[in-house]
C-alpha cells in the first residue's frame, strides 16, 4: 500500500489518518515548531524575556563548558527621551524612568577573559570617582585662591565621568525595545554569526 499525500495546512503539512484520509488531525499529528526567541539583525541581537543564548562567549564567541559563567541578568531599557526630564530634577526623571523602564531577564556566557576585561573597565570607572571626590575636598580643604574652585569643579566632573563610566559598563547594552523584543548591542560578529538572521 503507498503511503498517503500529505495534505497542505495553513501553518504546516499534517499527515492525513492512514484508517481515514479524511478524519480531523489530531494534535499529535502536528509537528511541534521550535521557536527562538532571539535573532540577529546586522550587529544587532533581538532578544525576548526568558531566552537562553548558546553556551558560547558573547564577546570572543569560546565554547563555555559546564563549569564557565552562564547565568540570567537583568536587561532594562529607558527611553532616551526621558534623560531631558534630568534638569527638571534627578526625583522626576527616576520617577519617570521607573514608570517607563522595560526589563528582560535572559542568560548568557561570558569567558574569563571577557569578564577581566569588563572588570578592569569598571575599576578604572570607580577609581576615576574616588580620585575626584577625594580630589574635591583636598581642593576645598587647603587651596584658597581662586584657582581652588576651577580645581574643585575640575574634580566634580571627573567623579561624574568615573560614575557614568563604572555604571555604563556592561556586557550587553540595550539599545531600544518594541512589542517585546530587547535590541542589544555587545555581541561580537563572531557570536552574532551563529545566530539565525531574519
Amino acid at each position: 500500500m503507498s503511503e498517503p499525500e500529505l495534505i497542505p495546512n495553513k501553518t504546516t503539512w499534517i499527515p492525513p489518518s492512514r484508517d481515514n484520509p479524511y478524519s480531523t488531525p489530531t494534535t499529535t499529528d502536528i509537528p511541534q515548531i521550535e521557536v527562538v526567541p532571539y535573532f540577529r539583525r546586522g550587529n544587532l541581537l533581538f532578544i525576548r524575556d526568558g531566552a537562553e543564548l548558546p553556551k558560547r562567549c558573547i564577546r570572543t564567541n569560546e565554547e563555555i563548558d559546564g563549569t564557565g559563567w552562564h547565568k540570567r541578568k537583568l536587561l532594562t531599557w529607558i527611553p532616551q527621551w526621558a534623560f531631558l526630564f534630568i534638569v527638571a530634577g534627578f526625583l522626576p526623571f527616576v520617577l519617570l524612568a521607573v514608570v517607563l523602564q522595560k526589563k528582560a531577564k535572559i542568560t548568557y556566557s561570558l569567558s574569563k577573559h571577557a569578564r577581566k576585561s569588563l572588570f578592569r573597565k569598571r575599576c578604572i570607572g570607580l577609581g576615576l570617582m574616588a580620585f575626584g571626590v577625594l580630589g574635591a575636598f583636598a581642593a576645598a580643604k587647603f587651596i584658597e585662591s581662586d584657582a581652588g574652585i576651577f580645581i574643585i569643579l575640575g574634580c566634580i566632573l571627573m567623579a561624574f565621568v568615573g560614575l557614568i563610566i563604572s555604571i555604563s559598563v556592561n556586557a550587553l547594552v540595550v539599545r531600544g525595545a518594541k512589542d517585546g523584543w530587547f535590541h542589544v548591542k555587545g555581541c561580537s560578529e563572531e557570536f552574532l554569526a551563529g545566530l539565525p538572521e531574519a
